[in-house]
């Protein structure tokens, strides 16, 4: 059994974990941290690389506009580096 010394301490404990006040104080700051932490993520070197590939071609049926496709390819590159940190 805790002796009485101990029951204002755990008292106090358990009122500032369940208080809502208390977490209502918490709040703003884990948002802030967490608008602080994703604006340092998205400040940094990004790169993309996407590509495609497709065959096309005319044709009067079906058949004809799968005979000779041309074809295309098409690769972009895109690179975001931040100017100020």
């Amino acid at each position: 059994m805790s002796s009485f010394e101990e029951i204002p301490e755990l008292c106090l404990e358990l009122a500032m974990k369940n208080n809502p006040e208390v977490f209502n104080r918490k709040v703003p700051r884990l948002k802030s941290a967490r608008s602080v932490d994703l604006a340092k993520k998205n400040s940094k070197m990004k790169a993309d690389l996407n590509a495609s590939f497709g065959l096309n071609q005319r044709g009067s049926d079906l058949p004809s506009a799968y005979r000779n496709p041309s074809d295309q390819e098409l690769v972009v590159v895109s690179l975001r580096i931040p100017i100020l940190d």
